[in-house]
């Protein structure tokens, strides 16, 4: 605890940019403005500079969702982190490169139809769980990342469709489980809130 530069010294509570101190009074604040932040990008917000659908991109989708709570929203975290059973190490950077590439490679996820999106996008939320580039707040920032990322590609995600606790237990799972397999209980999930966002075009 104390060699966690991202917590309050001598305590477990995260340092916040308005200094509150108490875990609750914390959690709520930052439940209320990461919520209020990320309505503002899934309505068609556009976030500053040049983005590339990229590790940079996800960075600034974070900048944006918790800009008003840390002062390191958007920096790679620097330290090796437990959460519940969870190791993660250090955020690789080639694991981080292989992610963007396969992204990219799978065209950002434009063309294969519901089945195949399905599988993409899941994976991809699987990827970027096992990859857990942030101190906090990994799972807010990825899946409006992905949900942006569908946007673009012509479908909707309703992540407010998604019960929390089964879909935290499915990351958690796929991250236990492996790059192999591991998409596939979160995809049970993700294809109960997937649907088009442009009507099939006309023949």
């Amino acid at each position: 605890m104390t060699d966690d530069p991202y917590l309050i010294p001598g305590t477990a509570t995260l340092r916040i940019l308005l200094g509150i101190t108490d875990p609750d009074e914390l959690a709520r604040f930052e439940t209320n403005a990461s919520v209020a932040r990320i309505a503002r990008l899934l309505a068609g917000f556009e976030l500053p500079g040049r983005l590339r659908w990229d590790l940079g991109h996800l960075q600034a989708v974070h900048r944006h969702t918790f800009g008003d709570v840390y002062d390191w929203a958007g920096t790679i975290r620097t330290i090796a982190m437990s959460k519940g059973q969870d190791f993660h190490p250090l955020p690789n950077p080639v694991q981080a490169r292989s992610i963007v590439d396969r992204l990219h490679a799978d065209n950002l996820l434009r063309g294969p139809g519901r089945e195949g999106f399905v599988h993409k996008v899941s994976q991809l939320e699987s990827d970027l769980f096992a990859l857990h580039p942030f101190r906090e707040g990994n799972t807010r920032s990825t899946t409006t990342f992905v949900a942006l990322v569908a946007d673009q590609a012509g479908w909707r995600l309703d992540w407010s469709a998604c019960d929390p606790a089964r879909f935290q237990a499915a990351l958690r799972s796929s991250y236990r489980a492996g790059e192999a397999t591991g998409w596939r209980e979160i995809a049970g999930l993700v294809d109960g809130i997937t649907s088009e966002r442009r009507p099939p075009a006309s023949p």
